[in-house]
């Protein structure tokens, strides 16, 4: 019987953290109120008041907090990580596991003969094949249990690899036909968890994934697809749970002691997820995400100096990773080493040139450097951003250049895209005060009124 399309990596990017993630901090060390970006037309209005007093941080505190709840894989892949993921929420993660037949055949994701199962998985193409070489069997023997089980598996990969929710159905419906057939609840709810998790429909796939952990609670790939399920829908502490289950029961997997520093991390227990990162780290020392979740969780707490060690480790294992060189860029940011950060930031978009994490982390830099107008142009890179950090900067940049409608045409962007953020609202507020418009920033826009502060909103 095949093994499920198995569930090790990490949370998904859905556990962002939903309050304080503009939060900001007071000047780098060896910054002053000048070298920050105040080069507002406001002249008279006292630094602590301008227009960006604490824009610089925003998007770098926002992107350590997204960050820690990185989700970077669910279908386990044996071997070294690829230079680009598939989609966000299940895509494969370190490692890859074969598709064999009770034979031991060899099945899509397995390398070439004598060299084990192939990094990452298969390609489009051979998911592709394997796909079609199963419905070729299912032709003549369409009764076959294990057949319709490994279509799943297979219809998994595909969807990864440019499929779409299609392939995913199907892959429900095959796992489906399966348990018809007579497959046992640990390899069909297995199976049908997964689909069901890569499509979002997280309550049905932990339905599935409780009835496989029933049938076989040994098996440690279904306490991570819970782990997973879980964790999609905001509960912590009930994720961790899961994940602490199957790293008990394979104590040797790194990747599960990512998972699971990731789950406390989102529980609220930071101090916990750095021990628990330390352990995957011991366990294997070449573990990307260990190293990079490590150093952003570290970012998290303030901790920016220590962070940049094990980023840099992350760098050295995955050089070509845009997203590994902007964690280092914030942290520089942060540390108010603004030239290296930019660096950073710059490095990160040559090597993905769609990297927001790169545009916005620049264009954060650049303003603080006093460069609005560089500043502005860099942020177009961004788009029409969904991003509120991204309507956050612009509307700094563009206060400071003297755009004062469009400025708040911006900030309204960055609140219509989290409207319950009060850290947005206060920066609203003071933009207004800042206009002269003292009685509609006191109404608030017919929200409650929130009072004025003195320099940056700090959680």
């Amino acid at each position: 019987m095949p093994r499920s399309c198995s569930a090790r990596g990490a949370l998904p990017s859905s556990w962002r953290t939903q309050t304080s993630r503009y939060a900001s901090s007071s000047p780098p060390a060896g910054e002053t109120s000048s070298s920050r970006p105040h080069e507002s037309h406001m002249n008279a209005v006292p630094p602590a008041e301008r227009w960006t007093s604490s824009s610089v941080s925003h998007a770098g505190h926002a992107y350590a907090n997204a960050r820690a709840r990185r989700h970077t894989g669910i279908l386990v892949c044996r071997g070294p990580r690829p230079a680009a993921r598939p989609n966000d929420y299940y895509a494969p993660a370190a490692r890859a596991r074969p598709m064999a037949g009770g034979d031991g055949a060899a099945q899509a994701g397995d390398g070439p003969a004598g060299e084990g199962p192939r990094a990452y998985g298969p390609s489009p193409e051979e998911a592709r094949l394997a796909l079609e070489a199963i419905d070729a069997e299912l032709a003549t023997d369409g009764g076959n249990a294990d057949l319709h089980l490994r279509r799943a598996h297979a219809l998994c990969w595909v969807s990864q690899t440019g499929g779409g929710a299609g392939d995913l159905e199907e892959a429900v419906a095959a796992c489906d036909r399966a348990a018809e057939l007579g497959a046992g609840d640990a390899a069909a709810c297995s199976q049908r968890g997964m689909a069901l998790g890569i499509m979002g429909r997280n309550e049905e796939a932990i339905e599935s994934f409780a009835r496989a952990i029933r049938a076989d609670p040994d098996n440690v790939d279904n306490h991570i697809g819970m782990g997973a399920a879980l964790g999609s829908l905001g509960r912590g502490e009930e994720a961790a749970e899961s994940f602490a289950r199957a790293a008990r029961l394979d104590p040797k997997d790194a990747e599960i002691r990512v998972s699971l520093a990731r789950a406390v991390s989102v529980a609220g227990r930071e101090e916990d997820a750095l021990a628990i990162y330390a352990e995957a780290i011991e366990i294997d020392g070449g573990n990307v995400d260990a190293h990079a979740m490590l150093g952003a969780s570290l970012m998290k707490l303030g901790r920016h100096e220590e962070a940049l060690a094990p980023i840099a480790r992350a760098i050295e294992l995955e050089p070509g990773s845009a997203m590994l060189h902007v964690d280092d860029g914030y942290a520089k940011l942060a540390l108010g080493r603004l030239g290296e950060a930019l660096e950073s930031f710059e490095r990160a978009a040559g090597l993905d040139r769609a990297s927001r994490g790169a545009h916005v982390g620049r264009a954060t830099v650049l303003l603080s450097m006093g460069r609005s107008a560089d500043a502005l142009e860099a942020i177009s890179a961004v788009g029409d951003a969904d991003d509120p950090s991204a309507h956050l900067v612009r509307a700094g940049a563009l206060g400071n250049l003297g755009r004062s409608a469009e400025a708040m045409d911006a900030l309204d962007s960055a609140l219509s895209l989290d409207p319950g953020s009060d850290e947005l609202r206060v920066q609203k507020l003071r933009a207004m005060r800042l206009l002269g418009r003292d009685s509609a920033a006191r109404e608030g826009d017919d929200r409650p009124p929130y009072p004025a502060r003195d320099g940056p909103f700090e959680n």
